[in-house]
């Protein structure tokens, strides 16, 4: 008998896409020289919140950098 327990959660594009449907916001992350960073963005442009790369550190990873950019959104909404 099996006793495996199935962990269902939503992939990075179905969250992203979730934020632009439901609550008209992109999320994004981008890279530079120094490390990978997240913006928060209405669909129609308008910024309402990116990372501010000058004072804060960037991310090793572009993972790092979605799960900030998501965690930032949630307290958004």
């Amino acid at each position: 008998r099996n006793n495996r327990t199935a962990i269902i959660a939503p992939t990075y594009f179905q969250v992203i896409d979730w934020f632009i449907k439901k609550h008209n916001i992109f999320l994004s992350v981008g890279c530079n020289a120094s490390g990978w960073y997240w913006n928060i963005c209405k669909t129609n442009g308008t910024t309402i919140k990116d990372q501010n790369i000058d004072k804060e550190e960037v991310y090793e990873s572009h993972y790092k950098a979605l799960n900030e950019v998501i965690e930032q959104a949630l307290k958004l909404i």
